[in-house]
């Protein structure tokens, strides 16, 4: 009789198992209501095609860490969180990387963002900061394209280009002409404000500048028209 009860309790429990399970397949968490957060270049259709969320997918079967990867495997992507709620919500929240800088190649032009990585490459010249190097290696985009990275775009928008000697010295040429000496690519924030500082002082001076000098972020100097050295 014990034996019974038993074999009729474990049935049970069996039974209610599949119940549940079969419950948590059921249509009741298919995925209707799916949003995309943070998506500026890319449309949200794309995100969720690049991550495989798809409407009437199962939310509770959703695999968060695999959708994630597939998600940041995506060069604009910098990074994505996947978030579920019962019954039937997705959220996809993704951060996208910003285009600084762009390298001539033979096929036509890398668009690079700011830690370095190859977003696109483009035909024709992107309306971005070119950087040039005499010195071989994607380590040298990659310090450069981070030094255009820390500047605020307002700021980034006043920069032709991004040279880099043999000396491993770098030196900015501004769209109207003005070349800044920016020494080694270090201590890029400092540099990046020492600039947006001279250039303030450049337009409530009406001053007529040469060049400008940010090697040593804690002292820029501008050269002046006829050879005047100032201190802004």
């Amino acid at each position: 009789m014990r034996r019974r009860t038993a074999l009729l309790a474990g049935a049970s429990v069996i039974v209610v198992g599949l119940g549940a399970l079969g419950f948590l397949r059921s249509p009741y968490f298919d995925a209707d209501h799916i949003s995309v957060e943070g998506a500026r270049r890319l449309t949200p259709e794309r995100v969720l095609r690049i991550g495989g969320v798809q409407r009437g997918q199962n939310v509770v079967t959703l695999d968060h860490a695999a959708t994630e990867s597939r998600l940041e495997s995506e060069p604009w992507i910098a990074s994505a969180s996947v978030t579920t709620e019962l019954p039937d919500t997705v959220v996809v929240r993704i951060t996208e990387r910003i285009p600084v800088a762009t390298v001539q190649i033979h096929l036509g032009w890398e668009v690079v963002a700011a830690d370095g990585v190859i977003l696109a490459t483009k035909a024709g010249e992107p309306h971005l900061p070119a950087i040039t190097s005499v010195l071989p290696g994607e380590d040298v985009t990659t310090r450069g394209a981070r030094a255009l990275g820390a500047m605020q775009e307002n700021l980034r928008t006043h920069v032709h280009t991004l040279s880099v000697g043999s000396d491993g010295l770098s030196r900015l040429v501004l769209i109207d002409g003005v070349t800044v000496a920016y020494g080694s690519l270090e201590n890029v924030t400092a540099k990046a404000q020492a600039l947006a500082a001279v250039l303030r002082w450049v337009e409530e001076e009406g001053a007529d500048v040469e060049q400008i000098d940010i090697s040593v972020p804690g002292a820029p100097t501008a050269r002046l028209a006829g050879g005047t050295v100032a201190r802004p």
